[in-house]
């Protein structure tokens, strides 16, 4: 059956039989892009379908567990979806959500980070609804300068200025301009961000060997560019910290419970026992330019890999200062938290004071940050330091080398 027709039948018929027809035109629209080529019906197919009338759109993509499922409200659908180039549009919508990682970045999203998601994403689809958020009709009816073709945090920081207004607040509330999909279920739930992050990038390797070069020639420049970001070799950062930790030196304390190696005949002199515990200090910066959701993956990415490890991880926020008195001690992959606790200024003085002071020497040091601070430093002669920068941050301010830097897109 026609796919047109088959939207008119789910809007005539009863409600008892409108999933059934709903699912079957979902999966007929999916197959059909499959056979023309189209990344959203290659990176589609692979998800999950389920019915769920508690969300507030036509579809959302949910976490269940650690798998991503395209959900869809059938409510919802017969109000919304009038022909195959509406359910196109919204089925497109959703595969790049996926393209740039929302799922991910975005942990149950506010206003601004939901709008600046879907018009970062509404650039690259054909047949939009009339009242889905774009680029254009933002900087038409309320004056505000948006790049086109930007990521997403890009029209976030944008947008944060503008909306901060109680005026533009409420202009945009009645604008009569929707999401296209209910952001919500981004939420992670029970699962690391780095495992999600890893079904994701799964995912979009899989599409990526099956499309083939002819069809990923009819992709626009970016999404062919993000698409080679997530699909090429990535750094092992893993290689990196076990780099570092290998550099600090052991605690050795004297036991009767092992032998004196210089002496093994005599069995009443101690040996030396070492302790196998490893400290590791995280500095995240507070400057306000790096995202949120970058950090919450990375900073899961590093506890799932120190579950292995016999270390001590503690996180400082910093600026033009160490907030010592907001430190916190990672117990747990599943009880990583991080909030912003100010907006100053970066100042990467403070870090190598803080440790220089502080005796913190025989740490490995990571610091996650946009590299725009201060172009010189004292850093006291100490350089098992980790620079995590954000991908769209430009290179490190500080003139010379002084450990390895990584970018968070990069990790592996």
């Amino acid at each position: 059956m026609n796919i047109n027709n088959l939207i008119s039948e789910i809007n005539d018929t009863s409600s008892d039989n409108q999933d059934l027809l709903i699912r079957k035109a979902i999966s007929q629209n999916i197959i059909y892009g499959l056979s023309q080529g189209e990344l959203y019906g290659y990176l589609l197919i692979n998800l999950d379908r389920v019915c769920d009338y508690n969300i507030n759109s036509t579809f959302a993509l949910k976490w269940e567990k650690d798998n991503l499922v395209l959900t869809y409200n059938p409510n919802q659908f017969v109000n919304d979806i009038k022909s195959n180039n509406n359910l196109t549009a919204n089925l497109e919508h959703l595969s790049m959500h996926i393209i740039w990682l929302h799922p991910i970045r975005y942990n149950n999203p506010n206003k601004v980070e939901s709008i600046a998601a879907d018009i970062s994403v509404n650039q690259y689809i054909k047949f939009l609804p009339k009242n889905a958020f774009t680029i254009e009709k933002l900087s038409y009816f309320y004056n505000i300068k948006l790049p086109k073709f930007k990521d997403s945090n890009e029209y976030v920081n944008l947008l944060k200025k503008f909306i901060s207004k109680s005026k533009a607040r409420k202009n945009i509330s009645n604008s009569g301009m929707q999401l296209m999909d209910d952001h919500k279920h981004f939420k992670k739930m029970n699962v690391s961000g780095g495992a999600k992050y890893y079904k994701i990038r799964n995912l979009i390797k899989h599409t990526v060997s099956k499309m083939g070069n002819k069809n990923r020639g009819k992709l626009p420049n970016a999404v062919n560019e993000q698409l080679d970001k997530i699909n090429n070799k990535q750094i092992n950062w893993r290689k990196y910290i076990q780099k570092g930790v290998s550099k600090i030196p052991f605690s050795e304390s004297m036991s009767i419970k092992r032998f004196n190696r210089r002496q093994s005949y005599r069995m009443e002199l101690p040996g030396k026992l070492s302790s196998t515990l490893k400290s590791i200090i995280i500095f995240v910066d507070n400057s306000g330019s790096i995202s949120n959701n970058y950090l919450n993956l990375a900073i899961s990415q590093i506890s799932d890999i120190f579950r292995l490890y016999p270390v001590d991880i503690i996180i400082y926020p910093f600026d033009a200062k160490i907030h010592e008195q907001n430190a916190y001690r990672v117990k747990s992959s599943q009880k990583i938290r991080y909030e912003r606790v100010s907006n100053g200024g970066t100042s990467y003085q403070s870090i190598f004071d803080f440790i220089n002071i502080k005796h913190l020497e025989n740490n490995f040091c990571i610091i996650f940050t946009d590299g725009l601070g201060e172009k010189n430093v004292n850093n006291y002669g100490f350089n098992n330091v980790l620079w995590v920068l954000e991908d769209s941050s430009n290179n490190l301010s500080i003139n010379k080398r002084i450990g390895n830097i990584i970018r968070i897109t990069n990790i592996n």
